[in-house]
């Protein structure tokens, strides 16, 4: 009896010593209260090939360790991307719609969760509608001209073209480029370079145009340098005053009373025309450098003049200092220079290059410089040749192209 006493008091001294410890082993426990996270993002730029995603996650205690970025379509909900970048940058294959979730952690595993749908916007297009990719240097006017779209903007970079090659340059801000092109001179080579052009959509989103052009050093005497001439004792034979005339090809030819063009291509300067040929028609030649085929001038014969025109005959009484816009649309324009004084109308004429006269256009003589504009909205897209003439001066023959819808 004594014996089962004892071991009672014992047990409750246990009891009790165990609920101590229990309730001292409250006193000091810590409890662990884990942070509270908002996972969120802002969007930089949301276009097809550039998005940018920047983290605004914060959390009330700690620092967020890590990141989970899940980009699925909005369609299907197929998952395309996964990342773990704080900050990510995303080309997409196609705009539309995307759901983006972000998962961001804390080291005291804290979490926070954010998903949105998000549209990506279309990256613009460049795409050219027409383009010079090959200019002789020295020209007139050369066009770069973009497919224009509803919305967007255009930005014509030129700062990769050395100084100098660039006389004039017109519609920087706009998809129709049109530079007159300076001279590269007789001893340097070919040069390449890319034009630039950035465009942007309303949205923001921007992208680089980029295509080649190549600048050909133009070793072609211009037209009004040159002369056509009747030999002394035969006018059925025509010779082009030139310099090293070994360098060309010759492109002779006649338009006739119809219109027609008949040309023939030889290696020589001079050309025997069939006979009553060069006193009934508009005689021609086109002068096209051996080296660099693209670059030409064409030169008409004046048969107005006598059996002979002298060489040093001198200057004509106007010059054309350069024709634009070249392609042209709706009309182009001549800036005549009067060289010296002369009485009569300045007679500007447009053919084909079948030799079809499409139009003539007189116009007074300017006191010094005029302005002279022809319309071209009524010829279709090809190439011509704009004949200036004045009194029994020598004809200034230029080529230009039109580009139009009609």
């Amino acid at each position: 009896m004594l014996a089962i006493t004892k071991t009672k008091d014992k047990m409750k001294r246990i009891i009790k010593t165990g609920c101590c410890l229990l309730l001292v082993g409250l006193a000091f426990a810590r409890f662990e209260v884990y942070a509270q996270v908002t996972a969120d993002f802002e969007i930089e730029q949301q276009c097809q090939d550039y998005t940018k995603f920047i983290n605004t996650s914060v959390t009330t205690a700690g620092t967020i360790s890590s990141y989970l970025w899940v980009i699925s379509d909005g369609f299907s909900g197929a998952i395309i991307h996964e990342t773990v970048t704080k900050d990510p940058i995303f080309a997409f294959d196609d705009s539309g719609d995307y759901k983006v979730k972000l998962t961001a952690f804390t080291e005291g595993f804290g979490v926070g969760v954010f998903d949105t749908i998000v549209n990506i916007k279309p990256t613009p297009m460049g795409e050219p509608e027409y383009w010079d990719e090959m200019v002789c240097s020295n020209i007139d006017s050369a066009e770069y001209r973009l497919v224009i779209r509803q919305g967007y903007s255009y930005e014509w970079d030129l700062s990769g073209i050395p100084n100098g090659l660039i006389r004039d340059v017109i519609g920087t801000d706009t998809h129709c480029l049109k530079i007159n092109w300076g001279a590269l001179g007789e001893d340097e080579s070919p040069t390449q370079f890319n034009l630039l052009c950035i465009i942007e959509t309303e949205g923001g989103c921007k992208t680089i145009f980029s295509k080649a052009v190549m600048l050909l050093p133009n070793k072609v005497p211009a037209s009004k340098d040159l002369q056509i001439v009747p030999k002394s004792n035969d006018n059925s034979i025509l010779f082009c005053i030139i310099e090293e005339p070994q360098l060309y090809l010759y492109e002779w030819g006649f338009i006739d009373s119809e219109g027609h063009t008949e040309s023939t291509r030889t290696e020589d300067n001079y050309f025997k025309f069939d006979n009553g040929i060069v006193d009934s028609y508009d005689c021609f030649v086109e002068i096209i450098s051996k080296e660099y085929g693209y670059c030409t001038t064409t030169v008409f014969y004046n048969k107005e003049k006598s059996d002979f025109i002298d060489p040093q005959a001198g200057e004509s009484a106007i010059e054309v200092l350069q024709l634009y816009p070249n392609p042209a649309s709706r009309q182009i324009t001549l800036d005549v220079l009067k060289q010296k004084e002369i009485k009569g109308l300045i007679s500007v004429s447009i053919f084909d290059f079948m030799g079809n006269l499409k139009g003539t256009y007189m116009f007074e003589l300017p006191d010094e410089l005029n302005k002279l504009t022809i319309p071209t909205q009524h010829l279709t897209t090809g190439h011509y040749l704009v004949k200036v003439t004045v009194a029994d001066n020598p004809a200034i023959v230029k080529k230009f192209i039109v580009f139009n819808n009609n």
